[in-house]
């Protein structure tokens, strides 16, 4: 069970200043994980785990609007990572126990957050420059089979200049930025910088038509988890362990979206190129008898995804006025993975189906997501029912690792999930005097344990 409690408090003078403080809580109890599985007739393998974890967050918003359109945006934030996991691996052999691992890991873990942006509007452009700054301390204790503790220190600094306007048809924003990344474990440390310039241009290329593009560039961070220097066995035959020499890389994104819209009909066109340069992905190697599971900077991984989509809106059914939507919507994506070792590629279809995606040398296998829901609103009551999965008596997602050295296919099936009953009530509750309160430009947040 995942429980999220929320405090907040909000005072805003409409075109003055917002305040925002919101006191999260995040509690997470799972006291069974279970897996039993058949090796052969005789050889069965058990897993239990517990996963627990509590995480007070307090998350400050600020945002002043001065003369000469100028507006200076704060936040700060604050979070707390309390967790437990415990996880138990047995063998057994007709009941006669084989092999026995116990994994025990408390954690701890303390980050801030702060981040501010200032903008400026001029006649035809707006200007904006921010600086953000993230700092943690993490601290695991692994004890059971392989007892070792891990303590971890990152910071991630970065700044950045925009400016947007629109030149006759033409919109446009233009950033550059540039990223400091600093990790250090025991005696090893890394320091990494890295530069991201954004551009986007939107225009209406003819009548009804509306087209645009957007080139953005997003440094990744090793996560603490994968930076772990630790390992732990899975199984008899597999172990994972953490590489705290990992280097941040780049993400390069491309997105094209075109629009057509005239009186009942919707027609769209999303297309997306991304290129990851040395990104982050798994590795698995050999040592004696046993499989090593890690992550390693490989070469590149590279996706492209198209899907169109056609929307008539507001048909007439029989007497019934503006009664009906339809949309269809298909695609297809292709995922290129280059590892140190290994070349994959992939190519899936999509049409009202399940979505398979190649990261690495392992395909996950989408669900099939199928819904019926009716509704009924009045005034602020709504109520509604309906089922998920109303076709399918067993759901089931899977994984399969095309790796040469350690192939496989899993799939999870859960009986429960197919043709389950939904049941929507929600009611709206307004007092005192209503103001329309300014968005917020940032929402920051940690939820990484850094538990291997």
């Amino acid at each position: 069970a995942i429980h999220n409690i929320d405090l907040s408090y909000n005072y805003a003078e409409p075109g003055k200043y917002t305040f925002n403080a919101v006191f999260r809580n995040n509690i997470k109890r799972v006291p069974h994980q279970d897996e039993t599985n058949m090796i052969n007739h005789t050889l069965t393998a058990r897993q239990r785990m517990q996963d627990n974890s509590y995480s007070p967050a307090l998350d400050l918003y600020f945002q002043r609007v001065l003369p000469n359109e100028q507006t200076i945006t704060l936040n700060l934030t604050g979070t707390l990572i309390n967790s437990s996991l415990m996880r138990t691996y047995a063998e057994a052999d007709n009941g006669v126990t084989l092999t026995h691992y116990l994994m025990d890991v408390d954690g701890s873990k303390r980050s801030i957050i702060g981040a501010a942006i200032y903008d400026k509007g001029f006649k035809t452009a707006m200007l904006s420059a921010g600086v953000r700054h993230y700092q943690m301390h993490d601290r695991n204790e692994y004890n059971g089979t392989s007892p070792v503790t891990s303590e971890m220190n990152q910071m991630r600094s970065s700044a950045f200049v925009e400016v947007q306007g629109a030149w006759r048809k033409l919109n446009y924003s233009v950033s550059a930025g540039m990223t400091r990344s600093y990790f250090e474990e025991s005696d090893k440390s890394h320091t990494y910088y890295t530069v991201t310039p954004t551009l986007r241009v939107s225009f209406a290329p003819h009548k009804n038509g509306y087209l645009n593009y957007r080139f953005s560039t997003d440094p990744q961070i090793p996560s603490l988890s994968a930076l772990t220097d630790v390992e732990q066995a899975i199984d008899t035959i597999q172990i994972s362990r953490g590489n705290p020499n990992l280097l941040t890389y780049n993400v390069y994104n491309n997105t094209f979206n075109y629009s057509y819209s005239k009186g009942k009909v919707i027609a769209m066109l999303n297309a997306n190129y991304s290129y990851y340069d040395n990104c982050i992905m798994e590795s698995v190697s050999a040592e004696g008898r046993h499989l090593i599971i890690g992550q390693d900077n490989q070469k590149s991984y590279q996706t492209l995804q198209v899907a169109p989509m056609l929307v008539l809106r507001g048909l007439d059914f029989g007497k019934l006025k503006n009664f009906l939507t339809l949309s269809l919507e298909g695609g297809f994506s292709r995922y290129w993975s280059y590892g140190n070792n290994y070349t994959q590629f992939g190519l899936a279809g999509q049409f009202s189906k399940n979505r398979n995606v190649l990261f690495g040398e392992t395909i996950v296998k989408g669900e099939n997501q199928t819904a019926i829901l009716a509704t009924w609103t009045h005034k602020r009551l709504q109520i509604g029912v309906g089922m998920m999965f109303p076709f399918t008596n067993n759901y089931k997602t899977g994984r399969e690792r095309v790796s040469k050295i350690a192939p496989y296919t899993a799939w999870n099936y859960t009986k429960e999930v197919g043709q389950m009953a939904v049941i929507r009530l929600n009611y709206n509750f307004e007092y005192g005097k209503a103001y329309r309160a300014a968005q917020k430009r940032m929402n920051n947040s940690d939820t990484e344990s850094g538990i291997l």
